[in-house]
């Protein structure tokens, strides 16, 4: 009986405690598929260093920087909605790319730090779009932190806006009823 020469090939047979190629390649899936794609890079980049000839964990480094590259692409996109204001189809990026990945969590602590960060610089002159970048974070992350500044600062620009829009109401119904006038020729009779 001959011996079995693929038997012998390392990165198929494991000794105890060791991991081989088919261990690495299902993690790395699973977390290509699911997240964080930082730690699928990190164990592709250490069964690389095991097994630096394998094609397959070779192909899967490909299909990381594929992904990474298209939830990069989503992000820009995102990011370009967010400032023409178009904040629906940046609702549809960002959650595209945590759809891509949705148990990465520094994926969505990363989008919600844009939209924190865009509304912060928005909030000077567009409280709504600061608003609508706050709410969207929610939606992206309904149990994450929010900046109770940013938060209140928000609530205090929107207050201002109302009173003040309140005011030019009221204003503008004072100066529709005018109070009565004397003609001009009356005057002079007086």
């Amino acid at each position: 009986m001959q011996p079995d020469l693929d038997a012998s090939n390392d990165e198929t047979v494991a000794h105890p405690g060791e991991e081989t190629v088919s261990d690495a390649e299902t993690r790395i899936k699973l977390l290509l598929d699911k997240g964080p794609l930082a730690e699928a890079e990190e164990v592709c980049k250490q069964a690389l260093g095991k097994f630096p000839d394998s094609d397959r964990l070779r192909s899967l480094q490909s299909d990381i920087q594929q992904k990474e590259t298209a939830i990069r692409k989503l992000l820009d996109q995102g990011e370009g909605c967010l400032a023409d204001r178009d904040f629906e189809t940046a609702a549809e990026f960002f959650t595209g790319a945590c759809h891509l990945l949705p148990l990465d969590g520094e994926l969505a602590d990363h989008i919600v730090g844009i939209l924190h960060q865009h509304a912060q610089d928005v909030l000077e002159k567009d409280w709504q779009a600061a608003d609508a970048s706050l709410a969207l974070a929610a939606r992206i992350q309904p149990d994450g932190l929010s900046s109770p500044f940013l938060t209140d600062a928000v609530q205090e620009r929107k207050y201002q806006a109302e009173t003040k829009a309140g005011g030019l109401r009221n204003g503008m119904t004072r100066s529709a009823t005018h109070p009565p006038t004397v003609s001009r020729t009356k005057a002079v009779l007086i």
